[in-house]
């Protein structure tokens, strides 16, 4: 008879750890064995691992433990590696198809079709080198601004922060901004108030940079009829709405809007920049009275 050996509790470990690892069982490991022993049964290795078998031949043991080491010098478990993949996916925002399509030098036998099984997670053997491939090339890729990012508390203090500095809301800021089509005040509420937990990357981006172009809100004018008065009297003068009179202004300051500007005027927005509303009239003042305006005095 053979040498038995003991099943310990190391061996079991050692085992299951090669079968995630490698995601074969041992059915599937003897499959892929040259020279498998034909009186090795892979099914005898669930009795090691269940414990309905307390011992198990020396020579088998070693062969076992051998196939899945060598196979896992070439191989790995699509299992493991399944979350760092879908992290490049999401960060890239671009798909297999999408990466293959800028590929070269594809290795044999590998194709986006492969790669989505993959990111499912399955336990399954993939090949190292076409994992490295593809996570290699996925890394190149920029960051998509169209990508969900997850939501950090850091990222909640840095919006609130602003919002609390200028005194300004999320209604407020998006009025005539441009840059982040389909952003919603509703999406900016939601990630500060924890109800969502990602949000797309340029949404935060362009909303924090918009916050840091205001000032602090000691420095915001507000609405009255008599703040309000000389920036219709100067509209008066030279016939020149807002947006006509900035049009082809090339100093404009830092988060400068038209259209808040004009809400402003209109009594439907509370504050401005007194930056912004001081540059208003400094460049009406600059304008020549309309042939219009003088027709009437």
């Amino acid at each position: 008879m053979k040498n038995l050996i003991p099943i310990t509790k190391e061996i079991v470990t050692r085992i299951e750890t090669l079968k995630h690892s490698t995601g074969l069982s041992p059915a599937q490991i003897a499959a892929v064995t040259p020279d498998w022993p034909a009186n090795f049964n892979p099914e005898n290795v669930y009795n090691w691992l269940s414990g309905r078998a307390a011992s198990a031949r020396q020579d088998h043991l070693a062969i076992l433990i051998s196939a899945y080491e060598e196979f896992e010098m070439d191989h790995v478990s699509t299992a493991t590696v399944a979350e760092g993949l879908r992290a490049e996916k999401q960060r890239s925002g671009m798909s297999p198809r999408a990466l293959f399509a800028r590929a070269e030098h594809i290795p044999d036998g590998l194709t986006p079709d492969i790669v989505d099984e993959w990111l499912k997670g399955k336990l399954a053997p993939a090949r190292r080198d076409h994992i490295e491939f593809v996570l290699g090339l996925w890394r190149q890729q920029p960051d998509s601004k169209t990508a969900s990012i997850a939501v950090t508390q850091e990222m909640i203090e840095a919006i609130e922060g602003h919002r609390r500095r200028t005194g300004v809301g999320f209604y407020a800021i998006l009025v005539g901004l441009k840059g982040a089509p389909g952003l919603r005040p509703g999406t900016l509420y939601q990630m500060v108030e924890g109800t969502t937990k990602t949000i797309r990357r340029n949404y935060y981006e362009f909303v924090l940079s918009a916050y840091e172009a205001l000032p602090e809100k000691a420095e915001l004018l507000t609405f009255s009829p008599e703040a309000v008065a000389p920036i219709r009297v100067e509209q008066s003068r030279t016939g020149l709405s807002i947006s006509r009179l900035v049009r082809f202004q090339s100093d404009l300051p830092p988060g400068f809007c038209v259209r808040r500007m004009q809400r402003f005027i209109n009594g439907y927005q509370s504050t401005v920049p007194h930056t912004h509303y001081e540059y208003l009239l400094s460049k009406y003042g600059q304008q020549i009275t309309s042939n219009k305006s003088k027709s009437n005095t």
